[in-house]
C-alpha cells in the first residue's frame, strides 16, 4: 500500500509538472537539487517585495509601466526571451494598464494554492536557470576533466582533483573568484 502511495504520488507530480511547486518538489525528490533550492526562492520574493516596499510604502506601485521597470532592473540576467515572458505573465495578471498594482498580490496563492500567471512564471524560470547552470558546470567539468586525461594520455576515471575544479568554476561564472 505504501508503495502503491508513493507511485501515485510520483505520478502526479510528472503530470502536473507545469506547476512550479510541483517541478521543484519532484527534483528535490529525486535529489536533482536540495531543498535550500526553495529557500533561495522565497528569498528572491522577499528580497523582490522588500525593495518594492522600500520604494512604495503604500503597497502599490502607480502603474504597470513603473513596475515592468522594476522588474527589468531585479531580474537583469534575464534573456530578452524570458524577459519578455514574464511581462506577458504580467499584462495576464494585471490586464488593466492605467492602474496601480498591489506588488504583493503577484506573489499570492488562490484557494488551490496556485499562484497567478507572474508568480509561475518567474518561479519556473528560476527553476529553469538554477538547472541550465547546473548543466554548465557539468559541462565545463566534464571537458576538463577528458582534456586533462588527454594531456596526461589516460583514459577519463570521472574524476577531477580539487584544484582543477577550484580552476575551471571561476573561468566559467565570473562570479565565482576564489574557492575556499
Amino acid at each position: 500500500m505504501v508503495a502503491e502511495w508513493g507511485y501515485n504520488l510520483l505520478e502526479a507530480l510528472q503530470k502536473y509538472r507545469y506547476d512550479a511547486d510541483c517541478e521543484t518538489f519532484l527534483h528535490i525528490l529525486n535529489g536533482r537539487m536540495g531543498e535550500d533550492f526553495l529557500r533561495n526562492q522565497k528569498d528572491m520574493i522577499s528580497n523582490f517585495s522588500s525593495l518594492l516596499k522600500d520604494k512604495y510604502p503604500s503597497g502599490s506601485v502607480p502603474n504597470k509601466s513603473v513596475l515592468v521597470d522594476f522588474i527589468k532592473g531585479f531580474f537583469s540576467s534575464k534573456s530578452d526571451e524570458r524577459m519578455q515572458e514574464v511581462v506577458e505573465a504580467l499584462d495576464e495578471q494585471c490586464p488593466a494598464e492605467g492602474a496601480s498594482i498591489q506588488f504583493e498580490d503577484l506573489w499570492e496563492d488562490d484557494r488551490q494554492g496556485d499562484q497567478g500567471p507572474f508568480a509561475e512564471t518567474v518561479r519556473d524560470h528560476d527553476l529553469a536557470e538554477r538547472q541550465e547552470y547546473l548543466e554548465d558546470i557539468e559541462e565545463a567539468l566534464t571537458v576538463q576533466m577528458r582534456s586533462h586525461a588527454a594531456e596526461e594520455g589516460i583514459e577519463p576515471t570521472g574524476e577531477l582533483s580539487a584544484e582543477l575544479v577550484a580552476m575551471v568554476l571561476p573561468q566559467m561564472d565570473g562570479g565565482l573568484t576564489s574557492m575556499e
